[in-house]
């Protein structure tokens, strides 16, 4: 029997826009590729920028990776509305995959850090991840998943689904999840929390 072994390593550098607004809701833009949300802002706002780094580290034995990724490590500073400047503190996840057979894998991921969110400054996100993906002949890959913070207790377990498409040159990656838990708004039941991400990507 003969063990393969790999380790890898990742950078990430981005720049990052933020904008804070008299009442001290906050949203973001960041001009990295994995990662954008759009922009609401008044006319009374401040606009600040900054660079974030990341880091990556991947070790494989066999069908079987470990990684660990570190977000934020420079703790890049923002000037705001309120006094002082808003800091994104650096974040830590970990995470495996098992390749079980070909077209089958298992993963799981949770985060090691206790995270802020820009919902409020009380509301903290720390999440432990599990999921599949069934890739069918290197051209439909189908996924489904479950995840869970641990931070708060006021969202259950979420569950996810999606599914990605090659189409040579072109990624196609379409995923939803919705939380068991409901909230009744107008005397209807809608879940507590639901998403939807499109991401359409290109490599040369």
């Amino acid at each position: 029997m003969v063990l393969v072994l790999f380790v890898s390593f990742g950078f990430s550098l981005f720049f990052l826009f933020f904008f804070f607004n008299d009442t001290a809701t906050t949203e973001i833009y960041t001009l990295s590729l994995h990662d954008a949300l759009p922009i609401y802002a008044t006319d009374s706002y401040v606009e600040s920028s900054n660079f974030g780094v990341d880091l990556a580290a991947m070790y494989k034995l066999d069908s079987v990776r470990f990684g660990i990724v570190g977000r934020n490590l420079n703790r890049p500073a923002f000037n705001q509305t309120a006094p002082g400047d808003y800091e994104l503190d650096p974040q830590l996840r970990v995470g495996t995959a098992y390749k079980a057979w070909n077209m089958i894998t298992f993963a799981a991921d949770l985060d090691i850090t206790e995270n802020n969110t820009l919902i409020s400054t009380n509301y903290k996100s720390q999440n432990v991840a599990g999921g599949m993906e069934i890739d069918l002949w290197k051209v439909l890959k189908l996924r489904g998943g479950i995840y869970k913070n641990l931070s708060e207790n006021d969202i259950g377990v979420v569950y996810t689904a999606g599914f990605g498409l090659n189409l040579y040159f072109l990624q196609i990656d379409l995923a939803g999840a919705m939380s068991a838990d409901k909230a009744k708004i107008d005397g209807e039941e809608v879940p507590e929390e639901a998403r939807v991400l499109l991401a359409i990507s290109s490599q040369f």
